[in-house]
């Protein structure tokens, strides 16, 4: 699976990441990048989670996903605050798994 995390500038999810790759397997990918060029990356991704900084791009972004046959959803607050890796993987398969 590959999860594409958007946030304002691509780094604020970077912690996020690193915690995520803690709950799951090495099949897995995942890259945190800006909303500015997520048209570009989209395509290469199963799922795409959006940051709370940038919840007003949702219905945007989630357009283009569904164009790439992909789902796209906020990432809870609480567990972005957090740094919660477990929840938002859980998040991603969870959406991977309803498509």
């Amino acid at each position: 699976m590959r999860i594409l995390l958007l946030c304002n500038q691509g780094m604020s999810t970077s912690a996020l990441v690193r915690n995520m790759y803690k709950y799951v397997d090495e099949n897995v990918t995942i890259e945190a990048h800006a909303i500015t060029n997520y048209e570009d990356v989209i395509g290469n991704f199963d799922v795409v989670l959006l940051g709370p900084q940038i919840r007003y791009k949702i219905d945007e972004v989630g357009k283009v996903a569904a164009e790439h046959g992909i789902k796209a959803a906020l990432i809870d607050p609480m567990a972005y605050g957090m740094l919660d890796g477990q929840k938002v993987v859980d998040q991603a398969y969870k959406l991977v798994s309803n498509k």
